[in-house]
């Protein structure tokens, strides 16, 4: 069966709709139990295939249900309140819950650089706690004051920028130096967008300052604003 993202399905009988209980069975004889919260697939190889997340929006803010699930697909987010409904249970303790804490390791992992910059530069409030972990998590900068991994006081601000400027490879870079340098921006940006592509195609062996991170990720932006333009008059 081919799915489609954000694709909508039916729990009754609908004509309109393939029903979510043949689309979880597929070849099997038992579907997902969809009032288990947060069923999942058995591992296969030591791995989860599905943990479902199922969540209905009409039913939010209630007396029963007075939270409110947000299962953003096509960014791959989600912000779910868990499945703990008995208070016998610690929240940990549950179905969905305890297989989610158990591969949650896999998405946030501090070894995964690339994985912690993505959180770092998503659009979310981040706690005190988490934003601690984060900076325990990301590399000092190398570059500026006087050289050497600089111990420094790095706002929230700081490290979501060095993040950000972390995530482009050299090529792209290399684009924006070259956009920097065809729109007539100060000769300085021109400049740090070629020093960030050397720094990236090095594996960030350097790791850029606080200064540079806020300029690169002006340049980042107008750079974005300038191809979005040039969408919108391509398409009028």
């Amino acid at each position: 069966m081919k799915v489609e993202l954000n694709q909508i399905f039916s729990i009754e009988e609908d004509d309109n709709f393939v029903q979510w209980g043949n689309l979880t069975k597929g070849r099997h004889r038992t579907p997902l139990n969809r009032f288990k919260g947060m069923p999942y697939f058995s591992d296969v190889n030591g791995r989860t295939p599905v943990i479902n997340f199922h969540s209905n929006p009409f039913k939010e803010d209630e007396e029963h249900t007075p939270w409110r699930d947000l299962l953003i697909q096509d960014e791959g987010r989600v912000i779910y309140n868990g499945d703990n409904k008995n208070s016998s249970k610690k929240a940990h303790e549950t179905f969905g819950n305890k297989q989610v804490l158990k591969v949650l390791n896999l998405y946030s992992s501090k070894k995964k650089e690339g994985c912690w910059r993505n959180i770092q530069t998503l659009d979310v409030d981040i706690s005190d706690e988490l934003q601690g972990e984060l900076a325990e998590g990301q590399p000092l900068p190398t570059v500026g004051g006087s050289g050497g991994r600089q111990v420094c006081d790095l706002s929230h601000l700081d490290r979501e920028n060095i993040a950000r400027t972390m995530q482009l490879s050299g090529e792209e870079w290399l684009v924006i130096h070259k956009w920097a340098t065809d729109s007539g921006m100060h000769r300085s940006m021109p400049g740090i967008a070629l020093t960030l592509s050397s720094y990236s195609t090095n594996n960030w062996n350097n790791v850029p300052s606080a200064k540079q991170a806020k300029q690169a990720v002006k340049m980042i932006q107008q750079h974005k604003e300038t191809i979005e333009d040039l969408i919108v008059k391509d398409t009028d």
